[in-house]
């Protein structure tokens, strides 16, 4: 199966899991009010749509999205999605999701296969490889977010069930040791959340030999910020520094 495919089929499966989330929202949390350090279900969703918007249109040779500044800073481009969309009504929200999706879609399907092997296709790449950066930010990135908003309501099962899942499939798209560390560390940064530690440091054993790189992002990355106090975890990071 071609990395195309793959990447659209992955897409789709998440996309499915934002509007299964979607329906399955209480009129509670729905209501939330969000702060930009705090943010509710609605921004959220906004945020993992608007990523998905602002590839697509960088898939098409346009680096933004409706009138937002990228800025080199990806927290200060979040700040600006938050402050933008904060007001919007839910309506507008699915509409937003599906078109966002949409286009996502759309992007991905426009360009060629081996397009999608190019760390240089271009100019904000940064020298990553381009399905690696699409997988990353469109796909991987809105599964975490979901999985965390069902451990907020202590439904641990869909959390686990679609982290692992898209993580085992996302585990076909390359035989590269850096790839398979990052499909780990990912699974590792669910249980994290989970608040099973055993399980995470479990994860990351295996994913920082096979990716060193992570060694030093697990340190700032809040997803893991459960563990950072931990002896094990201290350990663990100095047994693979570089």
């Amino acid at each position: 199966m071609s990395i195309k495919t793959q990447l659209i089929s992955l897409a789709k499966v998440v996309h499915q899991e934002e509007l299964k989330y979607l329906d399955s929202l209480s009129d509670d949390e729905k209501n939330q009010i969000g702060r930009v350090d705090d943010w509710s279900v609605k921004d959220m969703l906004v945020h993992i749509s608007v990523w998905k918007g602002i590839m697509a249109e960088r898939l098409a040779g346009r680096d933004g999205f409706e009138d937002l500044q990228i800025h080199p800073d990806f927290e200060d481009t979040n700040t600006e999605i938050y402050e933008k969309y904060k007001s919007l009504t839910w309506s507008g929200i699915d509409n937003l999701v599906k078109s966002c999706h949409d286009a996502l879609i759309a992007g991905i399907d426009r360009l060629g296969e081996d397009d999608f092997m190019r760390n240089d296709l271009f100019s904000w790449q940064d020298d990553q490889v381009l399905w690696q950066q699409i997988y990353g930010t469109d796909i991987i990135h809105p599964a975490l977010h979901i999985s965390e908003r069902y451990i907020r309501r202590g439904e641990v099962e869909p959390a686990q069930e679609l982290i692992e899942s898209v993580s085992e499939k996302a585990l076909e798209l390359s035989d590269e040791d850096a790839w398979k560390g990052a499909q780990h560390y990912n699974i590792a940064c669910y249980h994290a959340l989970a608040g099973d530690k055993d399980a995470a440091l479990e994860k990351l054993k295996t994913a920082f030999p096979l990716r060193a790189d992570l060694v030093p992002w697990a340190q700032q990355d809040t997803d893991l910020e459960s563990l950072w106090e931990d002896a094990e975890f201290q350990s663990l990071l100095k047994a693979n520094e570089e």
